[in-house]
C-alpha cells in the first residue's frame, strides 16, 4: 500500500490536556470543531451532575461546559500518584474581581481547590464594596477589562487609599501590551498575567502569600 493510503486508514483523536495540580491530563475527544473564548453568561441552573460548569448559548447553540478540574476531582484520577500534592487550607482569604461569569466560576473553584477561602465581585466598585465588606482579605486576583469601574480604577482607588498598602493584587486579563503593564505598574498592581494560565495564577498566588 502507498503512504497516501496508510495515511487514510490511520485515525487520529483529538485531546485536550489540562495541569491540574501539577500533573497533567488529557481528555480524548473525538473532533475539536473550534475553540473560541467567550464572555457569556453561564447557566449554571442548568446542571444536574458533577463534571458540567452549565450550559451557555453561542452561535445558535445551547453548549454543555465541561468543568475539567471537576472531572479529576470526582473520578479520584492521579490522586494517589506520586508527585501530586492533596489539597492544604492555606487560611488565606482572596478576593476575585472578574465580570465574565465563566470565568469568574472557573477560577473561584480552581482556588477553592486550592485551599484558598473566595470573595468574588462582579466589577470594580462591587469588588471595592466587597473589600469593605471582607476586612480579612489576604490578596486581590482582579480582570482589568470590566463595566462599571475597570480594575486599574479600582486598584488606584485602593492605593489613593492608603488603608492596603501591604495588600498584594494580581491582575488576570487579556490585556498585555506594554502600554498595559506600564498602566499597572503606575496604579500599583504588582503581577500583570496573561489570562486562561491557571496555573500561572496559582504559582504567582503562592508567591505572595509566603
Amino acid at each position: 500500500e502507498s503512504i497516501r493510503e496508510l495515511e487514510k486508514k490511520k485515525k487520529t483523536r483529538s485531546s485536550i490536556v489540562v495541569r491540574v495540580k501539577k500533573q497533567l491530563f488529557g481528555l480524548s475527544v473525538c473532533e475539536i470543531q473550534d475553540i473560541a473564548i467567550s464572555d457569556s453568561d453561564i447557566n449554571s441552573e442548568a446542571v444536574d451532575r458533577k463534571g458540567f460548569l452549565g450550559t451557555i448559548f453561542i452561535d445558535d447553540k445551547t453548549i454543555s461546559v465541561l468543568d475539567i478540574y471537576e472531572i479529576v476531582e470526582v473520578q479520584k484520577i492521579g490522586r494517589n500518584l506520586p508527585g501530586v500534592e492533596q489539597t492544604k487550607a492555606k487560611g488565606v482569604k482572596i478576593l476575585l474581581v472578574e465580570d465574565s461569569p465563566m470565568y469568574r466560576k472557573v477560577l473561584s473553584d480552581t482556588l477553592i481547590d486550592q485551599g484558598y477561602e473566595v470573595v468574588v465581585a462582579k466589577d470594580g466598585q462591587d469588588g471595592l464594596d466587597k473589600l469593605d465588606e471582607n476586612k480579612d482579605i489576604g490578596l486581590i486576583v482582579t480582570d482589568i477589562e470590566m463595566p462599571v469601574m475597570d480594575g486599574f480604577d479600582m486598584v488606584q482607588s485602593i492605593r489613593d487609599s492608603g488603608n492596603y498598602n501591604d495588600m498584594k493584587i494580581i491582575a488576570v486579563t487579556t490585556r498585555v501590551s506594554e502600554k498595559d503593564f506600564a498602566r499597572s505598574k503606575d496604579v500599583g498592581i504588582d503581577y500583570h498575567l496573561e489570562k486562561l494560565k491557571k496555573e500561572e495564577v496559582i504559582q504567582t498566588i503562592e508567591i505572595c502569600i509566603k
